[in-house]
């Protein structure tokens, strides 16, 4: 695939921002995930997905592409940082949107968020062959909400995706504050699991 194939794949000019690259890609791999497609639609959906997948690798390589997301810095307010493997572990777990991207091998990342979702709430649907975790929590000011974080994988780290709605119909938080939390939480979990 080329630079323009990929861009009319994502919808996007050749010469797009970075961030409009970006967005187009979550957009459109959240639409084309065989994880949200129905029974029915999972073979279409992966051939889907794995079209934006190529593209977003194409835009992403080509020179003015989209760099990969950084850790944001430690700004005023920031919790203080460690040293040493822990700190290491629990400074490369970061938020971009609704997504927390973990530098780990899937199965390392999906225990990590399986323990999280636990200590947010009730652990009530896990498919490790999928990438998903639902999980039961209440936050201040809401019902009880269904928490599903889902797995894509990437060359060097996954991207766990949040999506959050309220079992009672009524507001949810938004899905980049919850994003937010659990990886706040799993910097923490880090930091405990491996002492420096």
């Amino acid at each position: 695939m080329d630079r323009d194939e990929a861009a009319r794949v994502l919808g996007v000019a050749g010469d797009a921002p970075p961030e409009d690259v970006r967005a187009a890609y979550r957009r459109l791999i959240r639409r084309h995930h065989p994880d949200t497609a129905g029974p029915g639609d999972a073979p279409t959906a992966t051939t889907d997905a794995s079209l934006v997948i190529e593209a977003w690798g194409v835009l992403r390589a080509a020179p003015g592409g989209p760099a990969e997301p950084s850790p944001a810095p430690a700004g005023p307010g920031a919790e203080p940082v460690a040293e040493g493997p822990a700190a290491t572990a629990a400074a490369s777990v970061w938020v971009e949107g609704d997504t927390v991207l973990l530098p780990f091998a899937r199965e390392e990342a999906f225990l990590l968020l399986l323990d999280c979702a636990s200590d947010l709430g009730e652990v009530t649907y896990l498919d490790p062959d999928l990438g998903l975790v639902e999980s039961v929590v209440t936050f201040v000011g809401t019902g009880a909400c269904s928490l599903v974080v889902s797995f894509q994988g990437r060359a060097d780290h996954i991207d766990a995706f949040c999506t959050v709605e309220a079992l009672d119909g009524g507001p949810a938080p938004r899905a980049d504050a919850v994003a937010d939390l659990l990886a706040r939480t799993a910097r923490a979990r880090l930091a405990v699991s491996r002492p420096g």
